[in-house]
């Protein structure tokens, strides 16, 4: 018994020592370990990235037509209990909205997170789950975007993938307005612009202006994507340009959330 208790504890004692400079095995456990510390973050960023969805997304109480779809309230498509907006269905308030997004945030956005094998930093993690919520898990999973993530890019490097062809269009058509809220979510991504610089801002105030304002060659370079000019004077001009408006983010959110605000 006791030759066996004294080979099994040389056994383990070697898989540990294997298993500890085997970079391989290193690699992975570090990446599983980051995939879970994004899902457990993501709640502390949640109301951040409320308002951020609020801003590209704005307010109508009344159902109304999105694509080849219906949205409602901050541009949901479906209800919490899976049905599908219509058109003609009762209006509904700030706070109802606000629940719908959530519910869909914690069912078709944060599990997928589990599929990043790096740590975000919050600017990261809220523009992440933007081009989730924005594009689709399906499309996410298959994206350069998390293929970038995945490879350990970071800063423009990373962020101009959320500009590639199928993630800017609709129906194989580009659309200009899509490219602008990238533009946007790239200056997040990138530490550009903060949720603070937009919250007195015309919401919605990203789809105005002409594309080259946004991106200089106003077309997508050689490597298939879109790079925005993202220098200090143009997010300066961006904050400008979006000042003043009589309705602003701020108007357009909760009163639960506007009291966030006020803490």
């Amino acid at each position: 018994m006791k030759k066996a208790f004294w080979i099994l504890l040389a056994i383990a004692v070697a898989s540990y020592f294997f298993l500890q400079n085997n970079p391989v095995v290193r690699e992975f456990l570090s990446s599983d370990g980051a995939a879970n510390v994004n899902v457990a973050n993501v709640k502390n960023i949640e109301d951040k990235l409320f308002m951020w969805i609020v801003y590209f997304e704005g307010f109508r109480a009344n159902a109304y037509p999105d694509g080849a779809h219906a949205a409602i309230g901050y541009g949901s498509q479906f209800y919490p209990n899976g049905t599908r907006v219509q058109l003609g269905d009762r209006p509904v308030t700030k706070e109802y909205a606000k629940q719908i997004v959530l519910a869909h945030l914690k069912k078709g956005v944060y599990p997928y997170l589990k599929h990043v094998t790096r740590e975000l930093n919050e600017n990261e993690m809220i523009v992440t789950c933007l081009y989730i919520y924005a594009v689709g898990s399906g499309a996410f999973m298959r994206s350069d975007f998390l293929k970038a993530l995945n490879r350990g890019e970071k800063g423009i490097q990373a962020a101009v993938k959320l500009t590639i062809r199928s993630s800017v269009s609709v129906k194989g058509q580009v659309h200009m307005s899509l490219l602008k809220r990238r533009w946007l979510e790239m200056a997040l991504f990138c530490g550009k612009i903060s949720l603070e610089q937009v919250i007195n801002l015309a919401h919605a105030g990203v789809y105005s202006g002409e594309l080259r304002f946004y991106y200089p060659s106003g077309t997508p370079g050689s490597d298939g994507y879109y790079h925005p000019d993202l220098n200090e004077a143009k997010i300066a001009e961006f904050i400008r340009r979006n000042s003043g408006y009589k309705t602003t983010l701020l108007d357009v959110l909760d009163k639960d959330t506007r009291a966030l605000l006020a803490k």
